[in-house]
């Protein structure tokens, strides 16, 4: 049996037999009397820098695990080892800027539940779940609790390991909220501002709404750059405006997410909308990737050229009678040489 990390507790080992702790690789030197102990077990969500949290509770289970004769492992009894609550995670402004967000449980040992010593094994899970844009940790750990005699003629839990299927110490269970399995992706929108009589210096208006697939999600709304207006989006529309070359990104959106993003009508004023080269002023959809909305507002005025065509004749004929009276100064001179 390969050497595990032992989780170790208060007071002189009256002395588990070396034969039984890990083939002796890993004698026990502590032990808590009779009271129980708390197996600590931790969950890890792993995303983006600019993603929020998911507002999503986390669950496991502990079960008897597999006796194993050969190498003096018992099946550990249900009631010895309860895992406790749920864990929870919620948006926050702090989640921006990290990569990973932590929390943790704990699984009750009592060694008032075992009937003898020795080491007992369980297996523990994370159960399933449907979160939109997670992926969730499907391993199964190894936990081993060493249950010694304790001074008072009772029952001790001396130590416990934790382990994975490689034995490997491990004592979290990871999910990915986007960091790596592509599920939750950023909406950019972008304005241009086109045609002969297009002002790049006005603010246009847009509201944005999103639909969650997951009750309490929220996202996190950039306008310009990182430095610029940021706010965390929930169901509530918000709105928000873009000159010339500006642009705003929707951070966090999973596959079930819906967006709606609506410019304001500036029709009045001579404009024309289009949404990702489509004449509208609203788009809706779902990403499944990181991506672009296009907005172009394009203002072009048709310069009136007539008067210039108009008044051309007469401009001709006055150029004609200068030069004819030019002519007839230039002969009368001549003729008074």
């Amino acid at each position: 049996m390969k050497q595990q990390n032992l989780h170790l507790f208060r007071r002189g080992a009256a002395g588990l037999a070396a034969a039984v702790l890990l083939g002796g690789a890993a004698p026990v030197t502590a032990f808590a009397e009779g009271q129980p102990v708390q197996a600590a077990l931790n969950k890890t969500v792993t995303k983006r820098e600019t993603t929020l949290a998911p507002r999503a509770e986390f669950a496991f289970a502990v079960a008897p695990g597999q006796a194993d004769a050969a190498n003096n492992i018992l099946a550990g009894p249900a009631e010895g080892a309860v895992m406790g609550e749920s864990v929870h995670f919620a948006p926050a402004a702090g989640d921006i800027g990290k990569t990973e967000l932590q929390a943790a449980t704990a699984i009750t040992l009592d060694p008032a539940r075992f009937a003898a010593p020795g080491v007992y094994r369980y297996t523990v899970t994370e159960q399933p779940g449907r979160y939109d844009g997670i992926t969730y940790d499907t391993k199964a750990l190894e936990l081993l609790v060493y249950v010694v005699n304790d001074a008072g003629g009772g029952l001790a839990v001396g130590g416990y390991t934790l382990s994975d299927a490689q034995g490997e110490k491990s004592d979290t269970f990871t999910n990915d909220y986007g960091a790596q399995n592509g599920s939750v992706n950023d909406l950019t929108i972008t304005k241009t501002v086109t045609g002969n009589m297009g002002d790049r210096s006005k603010e246009f208006s847009f509201t944005l709404q999103v639909t969650p697939a997951e009750e309490g999600e929220e996202y996190y709304l950039v306008v310009g750059s990182e430095a610029g207006q940021t706010q965390q989006v929930g169901t509530q529309p918000v709105t928000f405006t873009l000159k010339n070359g500006e642009s705003a990104v929707l951070h966090g959106l999973s596959p079930e997410d819906v967006y709606t993003l609506t410019e304001t009508d500036y029709s009045a004023e001579g404009y024309t909308t289009t949404v990702d080269g489509e004449a509208a002023r609203e788009k809706t959809g779902s990403i499944r990737q990181d991506t672009t909305v296009a907005v172009v507002n394009e203002r072009t005025v048709s310069i009136n050229t007539g008067i210039v065509q108009d008044t051309a004749p007469w401009l001709l004929l006055a150029g004609g009678a200068a030069g004819v009276m030019g002519m007839v100064v230039y002969s009368r001179r001549k003729r008074r040489e």
